[in-house]
């Protein structure tokens, strides 16, 4: 199963859940634009690739960026537009893979957060769009790029990792790993009568590396500003030339 599919199909009515609270989710992304002076001049505009419910859309809006937030799963746009709070956010269904069709809105900042950029097919999608990204940034603009690193397996009952418990839910991925990709299998649990049903849905993410990433955006010749690694979880972020 593909990516999208696994999100229409089953991930997209999980995904607030699965995440916990939205505030504190915006609030830490607040706190990283705060960290590194990112303030949006008058009718700058954000590209947010892959917005899911909107964490960073929110972030960037509350910032003062004019965001166009893209989404391929229509379940999470409507969701983000309930949680938009009457912010300059406009709501696009697309594939991140279509980057370039958004060129005319001459871009200062892009997110692509959350693991969308691992969602792609391969290495060389990535890669592509690193430099798409890169192609339509105005100069001086950014990219944040947030993703897991896979590149390292885990062995054994490593593999299972816990994602969230609820009374009526419980969450769990188990990992598979191959050459140049990696199985993810969602185990989630759900609460039915006196006991719990199963369902389980399989999609693969791109093996990729933080060293990888760092070579696609040094061969788009975009120059890194910021960088930092939490339980396996690598936030970038970078800056195109002034010329």
């Amino acid at each position: 199963m593909g990516a999208k599919e696994h999100y229409d199909n089953h991930l997209a009515s999980l995904y607030a859940w699965m995440l916990g609270d939205m505030q504190v989710k915006v609030q830490d992304f607040l706190k990283l634009f705060e960290d590194n002076n990112i303030k949006p001049g008058k009718g700058a505009v954000a590209l947010d690739m892959g917005c899911g419910n909107g964490i960073q859309s929110i972030a960037l809006a509350k910032i003062g960026f004019e965001v166009i937030a893209v989404d391929f799963n229509k379940a999470l746009l409507v969701e983000l537009r309930k949680n938009t709070e009457g912010l300059a956010i406009k709501l696009v269904e697309d594939d991140i893979r279509n980057i370039k069709n958004y060129a005319h809105y001459k871009p200062q900042f892009i997110s692509c957060c959350g693991d969308t950029i691992v969602h792609l097919a391969d290495k060389k999608e990535i890669e592509q769009f690193i430099s798409d990204a890169a192609e339509i940034l105005e100069p001086g603009g950014l990219l944040l790029l947030n993703f897991r690193d896979y590149a390292v397996g885990v062995e054994d009952t490593g593999r299972f990792i816990p994602v969230r418990t609820s009374k009526d839910r419980i969450l769990t991925c188990f990992l598979e790993y191959f050459e140049d990709s990696v199985r993810i299998t969602d185990l989630l649990y759900e609460k039915e009568g006196e006991g719990f049903v199963q369902h389980a849905h399989s999609y693969f993410k791109v093996k990729l590396s933080t060293d990888d990433m760092i070579k696609m955006c040094d061969k788009a010749k975009l120059q890194q500003t910021f960088r930092s690694t939490e339980n396996r979880r690598t936030t970038i972020i970078l800056q195109k030339g002034n010329t």
